[in-house]
Formats: structure tokens, C-alpha cells, sequence
């Protein structure tokens, strides 16, 4: 006797996809409204919604004050040191976190997606090299002294190029202008495509020497080409005539204007100017700076948000920001910041206060400035982010670490539409 069979269910057809389908006006304002991540997984993986996301008026909503994308976050790179091969890395705590903006979605991008992929991706290169500069959300990082090369299993390179976003890396030796006698005091500066200069960076070493009479560069650059060679190029001399009495205000990174141009603040006896330095022309040369009777530490140059010099003055809790245009300066703002200094520093009379300015970050539009007490140290004094755009004013924890920019409406604005 056969056994008995067992009675098979009947397949149904499932229901045609298209049923299930979301229009694709609700699945953009799903979009609208994620997170940064999920907002780029979106763009890159969906080829039907990827014309719409990319639209410039798309871009705009998304990327304003507030919308689920900022148009770019100041984080910082912390300089940590990892002892022995086999730490792990999963009990690190994060190499990077947010600066600003102070919202969600910022966030959620930098503490979140960013600080975790870079934990991966980029931990076996920041154990092994510290953060020097950073320019257009890339990093140029130097091998640790605390890293012998007897000790290497291979040998390293001196210098790294690094992009936090991707992990890519570029190693370059030390620039040859490095074991000159007389050049000991470098500098490195680093541009980007964003600069203007044709290629993916420029990473410039520089030595700036003021003499009696004049003030003079030595600079060496390497430059990136597309196919991912770089090499250090000759070395370059400029002079310019100058006087005793200036100094250099601010000895860290300039502000670099299109095409290449440095600006660095100098304090001097006869009025306070502007050394400038083009590296197309190799010509250095000086400007002018609007009348203040500020002391030095409460003046900051930066970059506008269309690209012209701009000088900050800080005068009691009024802060002036000028801007240069072919004619001449222009003040074009003024922010009493009495009222915000009044919250963030309670029980301090504002008359033992005092602005002094550290940075500005000309993508987020950031200026970080520390209020100093009167008869305290200046190391308990917090640091302070100022919105030049929102006038809003927050408190940053300070630690040793680098400041870097990631231009998230720039990242957006490079993705090619599928034909």
C-alpha cells in the first residue's frame, strides 16, 4: 500500500511589483526628511530618484538651516595614541567628532556614520601618523616620532594625504627643503581642486623669515596629479620690502583665496597690514587693513561666503566683520554677542570679560573664540563657536585635536546624473 501523499498547497501568484510601488514624489520626500547618510545611499544607489535628488533646487531644500542635510560640518581629527599592534580598535573611543553645526543631522552624519568609518577604515593610519593641517575635508598627517623605523615592518613614508570620507590615501616622502640649515622653521598649507589650481591638492611647505629690511618665503610644492603620482617640485624664493617692527600675528595656516592666494595677518608699528602670497606669480606683497583699535588677539582674518578676505574685529561683545572688495573694505555686518556671553558664562560680570579670537572655517562659517576672565588663567576659559550667519554662539569642548571641514553640498553637487 502506498503511503498517503501529502496534499501541496497551491502558489499563489504574488501580486504584480508595480502594486507595491511608492509614487516617486513620496519616495523623494522619504529622502527629505532622512538622515544625511541615507540621504547619499539614496543618490547613489537608486538611479530613478538620483536626477531628482540631484536637482539644484532639491539640493537647496535639503541643504538650508535645519533640513536633512547640512551643507558641511567642522569636526575634529583627534591626535590619539594607540600602543601596540594588536590594541583593538573597537574599544577606541571615536577619532572624530562633531564641532559644528550644533544640530541632528549633523550629528547623526559626524558622531555617527562618519566617526565609525573612519574607527574601520582609518585606524591602521592614524596609529601610525598625527594630524598636521587639514584643508578641503583632507588631512596631511605625519608619521609619529614615537614610531621608530627600526621597529617598522616595512618602511613608511614620512607624510600622508588623507581623505576621512573615503580613506584614500597619498604618501609623500619629506620635502627636500626640510634638511636645509637654514630652513627650519616650515610650515605645511595644503590646497585642494576647490582652490583653483587644476589638480586634486597642492601641498605647499613653507619658510617665512622676517629681516631687518624685508621678509622673505621659501616655499616647495608638491602636487598631485590624476592618475595618483605626486612628487616634490623645485624649491622657490620670494622677498618683500619690510620693516623691524612687524611680526607675524598668527604662526598656523593662512587664508587662501582662489587660485592660490595666502593672506596672513601681521601686527606693525605704522598701521597693521595683510602679507600676501601668490604662488602663480611667487610674489609676496601686503594690504591694508581697515582703522581698529583692537589689540591683536581680538582681530581674525577669514574667507567670506563668496570668496573675498575677511577681517574680524572685536571690540568689547561688538564683533565687526569686514569684507574687501576691489575697492576698498566694507563692513557689512556687526554682532553684539553681550546677551549669548551673558548665558553661556553665568555668575562672570561682563566687565572681566574679554573676546579673543583662535580660527575661522570659512565652509561652515565658523568662528572659534575664547571669552577670557580677568585675574583667572587663560586656560580655564572655554571655547566658544560663533555662526557668523546665525549669530548663534555654543560651547565647544577643547582638546588636542585638528579641526577639519567636510563640504557635504559640494560632495553632492560632484555626483554625475545617469544618462
Amino acid at each position: 500500500m502506498e503511503p498517503p501523499r501529502k496534499r501541496r498547497r497551491k502558489i499563489r501568484p504574488t501580486p504584480a511589483a508595480d502594486e507595491w510601488t511608492l509614487p516617486a514624489d513620496l519616495l523623494l520626500e522619504i529622502v527629505a526628511r532622512s538622515d544625511p547618510a541615507t540621504f547619499f545611499r539614496s543618490a547613489a544607489a537608486c538611479k530613478l530618484l538620483r536626477r531628482d535628488i540631484l536637482d539644484p533646487s532639491f539640493i537647496r531644500r535639503v541643504t538650508q538651516h535645519g533640513g536633512a542635510v547640512p551643507s558641511s560640518v567642522l569636526a575634529y581629527l583627534h591626535n590619539r595614541r594607540v600602543r601596540g599592534r594588536s590594541h583593538n580598535r573597537n574599544i577606541q573611543e571615536p577619532w572624530v567628532s562633531l564641532v559644528h553645526p550644533a544640530t541632528e543631522a549633523a550629528s547623526s552624519f559626524t558622531n555617527g556614520n562618519l566617526a565609525s568609518y573612519v574607527s574601520r577604515h582609518g585606524f591602521d593610519v592614524l596609529r601610525r601618523y598625527e594630524p598636521l593641517t587639514s584643508r578641503g575635508g583632507l588631512v596631511v598627517l605625519r608619521r609619529r616620532r614615537s614610531i621608530p623605523k627600526s621597529r617598522m615592518a616595512e618602511p613608511t613614508p614620512c607624510l600622508c594625504v588623507f581623505n576621512p570620507v573615503t580613506s584614500d590615501c597619498t604618501y609623500l616622502s619629506n620635502p627636500p627643503i626640510m634638511y636645509r640649515r637654514y630652513c627650519f622653521d616650515q610650515t605645511y598649507i595644503l590646497l585642494t581642486e576647490a582652490d583653483g589650481i587644476g589638480c586634486p591638492f597642492l601641498l605647499l611647505v613653507t619658510d617665512l623669515k622676517f629681516f631687518a629690511a624685508e621678509v622673505r618665503i621659501t616655499a616647495q610644492a608638491a602636487k598631485a596629479s590624476e592618475d595618483g603620482g605626486v612628487s616634490w617640485g623645485p624649491a622657490t624664493s620670494a622677498a618683500h620690502h619690510g620693516d623691524p617692527s612687524w611680526l607675524l600675528q598668527d604662526e598656523h595656516e593662512p587664508v587662501i583665496l582662489h587660485g592660490g592666494i595666502f593672506h596672513w595677518l601681521l601686527i606693525t608699528d605704522d598701521g597693521d597690514q595683510v602679507l600676501t602670497y601668490d604662488i602663480r606669480t611667487e610674489r609676496l606683497g601686503t594690504v591694508k587693513l581697515p582703522p581698529t583699535t583692537c589689540r591683536g588677539s581680538q582681530r581674525l582674518l577669514g574667507k567670506s561666503p563668496d570668496g573675498r578676505l575677511m577681517f574680524l574685529a572685536a571690540k568689547r561683545f561688538v564683533v565687526s566683520v569686514w569684507v574687501r572688495h576691489p575697492d576698498g573694505w566694507v563692513k557689512e555686518a556687526t554682532i553684539n554677542v553681550e546677551q549669548q556671553l551673558r548665558s553661556l558664562n553665568p555668575g562672570t560680570s561682563p566687565a572681566h570679560m574679554r573676546i579673543n579670537f583662535e580660527r575661522s572655517r570659512e565652509r561652515s562659517g565658523a568662528v572659534l573664540l575664547r571669552v577670557y576672565r580677568e585675574r583667572k588663567r587663560r586656560r580655564q576659559s572655554p571655547l566658544i563657536v560663533l555662526d557668523l550667519e546665525t549669530k548663534e554662539m555654543h560651547i565647544q569642548k577643547s582638546c588636542p585635536s585638528l579641526l577639519f571641514e567636510v563640504d557635504l553640498l559640494q560632495m553632492l553637487q560632484a555626483m554625475k546624473i545617469f544618462s
